[in-house]
């Protein structure tokens, strides 16, 4: 596993944090900074750290009653994880902090209503924002990381009192193969709305894959085991580049289990069959990107004139391209 992340040479990674993990009660007190988890977790950001991959610490909120019931409370608890991660850990690589994974779905099914959800997803993250300033904590807040939703993306983008409290924006996206043809009109979408704001703000796509009539989410991907999918992720770079995406990550680094140990995960960019842990095509489209750019690469448009066989993009030096033919 840790050969293999060397070598791809990944810039940016997204790592998820159950609050079951580290803060079971909430009562941002008593935390378990020692549980089997976060021990993976500090032997995973040992690699990023020594790589000088720059991580993005996600919330998990599955299985926990009530998390949003006391937004003062729970923010304590946040910043107290993120000065242990990076203060008292040393962990510089965490540079990124996201609420909560696709709270269009989840987050917003704990309330009655979207609007009642949408003010309290606010609030929340202004007592988080202050609760890192309180701590000297200097991270970046992810805004929306919506699942595809744009309503809820325009409105995260428009409301200003959580544009403030955001420093850059991200959107999940599992293209069905038939919208796949139109994603380049979708993520030229997301930045567009971006733009029109005053302040530049970054966007990147959070969860990048693709789907077909077998994808049966949160556990399986079967497309994602294929060569065609590896494909389908070098268009979308492509795509994102040249519509001014400032970067992906793909979900996930390998199958594992869902928290409880019962069911597996079966996306990832190889398979949980040991002794052999096969490696997927898509590990070698997306290792490609990240062993050929580094961030703050400048990145320069391609137009092509026949789309639909050939795309390119040019980072620094290098030109991408991908024959879809």
């Amino acid at each position: 596993r840790e050969e293999r992340i060397k070598w791809m040479q990944p810039d940016y990674v997204r790592m998820f944090f159950w609050y079951n993990d580290w803060n079971p009660s909430l009562d941002a007190a008593t935390f378990t900074w020692d549980s089997d988890n976060m021990l993976s977790h500090y032997r995973t950001l040992d690699l990023y750290q020594q790589l000088g991959t720059r991580v993005n610490v996600c919330g998990v909120e599955w299985g926990v009653k009530d998390p949003w019931e006391n937004p003062e409370q729970l923010a304590r608890a946040i910043g107290a994880l993120l000065e242990h991660l990076v203060v008292e850990k040393g962990y510089t690589c965490i540079q990124d902090y996201t609420l909560t994974n696709e709270p269009d779905i989840f987050f917003a099914r704990s309330v009655e209503r979207e609007a009642q959800s949408f003010d309290t997803f606010l609030t929340l993250h202004q007592y988080v924002t202050a609760e890192f300033e309180r701590r000297g904590l200097k991270l970046n807040v992810v805004g929306s990381d919506d699942g595809n939703n744009r309503t809820w993306f325009e409105r995260c983008v428009e409301n200003d009192a959580y544009f403030d409290v955001s420093d850059l924006f991200a959107s999940h996206f599992y293209f069905p193969l038939n919208v796949v043809p139109l994603a380049s009109q979708i993520l030229t979408d997301r930045v567009a709305l971006l733009q029109a704001r005053q302040s530049h703000k970054d966007f990147i796509i959070g969860e990048l894959g693709f789907a077909d009539s077998r994808m049966n989410p949160p556990a399986d991907n079967p497309l994602m085991r294929e060569y065609p999918y590896a494909l389908l992720a070098m268009s979308t770079f492509m795509d994102a580049l040249n519509a001014g995406v400032a970067g992906w990550s793909i979900w996930c680094v390998h199958e594992m289990y869902y928290p409880g140990g019962n069911t597996p995960m079966h996306f990832g960019l190889w398979d949980f069959n040991p002794p052999e842990w096969s490696v997927r095509p898509i590990y070698h489209a997306l290792a490609l990107m990240t062993r050929n750019s580094k961030a703050g690469d400048i990145v320069y448009r391609c137009d092509s004139s026949h789309p639909d066989w050939v795309k390119a993009a040019r980072i620094g030096n290098k030109l991408f391209w991908v024959n879809l033919s």
